[in-house]
């Protein structure tokens, strides 16, 4: 039976949620990174896009580098639910360019996550996105 996560755990982890928003749609590679364990995955739609946080980091630096897109996440129906060895949290997630504005969503998608306790912290083990509709599901 998975360990109960505490009203603590909770507001904690939706801080780590929010940061990750924070982080990445201001290309804070390093802060974005640290959000991840030592050995932390990102994929999406099944795809690795990044492992280890010196690669995370590099993922969100290079799309500094490259001018963009420029981009607001929100989150929303966010599910907490406790795990043999963390907590797994499924969430849907929307973004806008702010850029290009349309006021349509760019991406609409929905998160997996694995997490897990690291030196006091609640981290990414696997954040895994699956795009549901938008430019990136479309490839264009």
């Amino acid at each position: 039976m998975a360990p109960q996560l505490t009203a603590e755990d909770r507001v904690e982890i939706g801080e780590l949620l929010a940061r990750y928003n924070q982080a990445i749609d201001h290309f804070e590679a390093e802060e974005w990174a640290s959000l991840f364990t030592q050995d932390g995955v990102l994929s999406a739609n099944g795809t690795v896009r990044a492992s280890g946080r010196e690669r995370l980091a590099a993922y969100v630096a290079s799309r500094r580098e490259a001018g963009g897109p420029h981009i607001r996440h929100v989150l929303t129906n966010i599910v907490i639910d406790p795990a043999e060895q963390g907590a797994r949290v499924r969430a849907y997630v929307l973004a806008f360019r702010i850029d290009d504005w349309t006021g349509i969503p760019y991406v609409l998608g929905e998160y997996d996550d694995e997490l897990v306790r690291e030196r006091g912290a609640w981290r990414f083990r696997l954040r895994r996105m699956n795009v549901v509709a938008g430019r990136s599901a479309t490839g264009r």
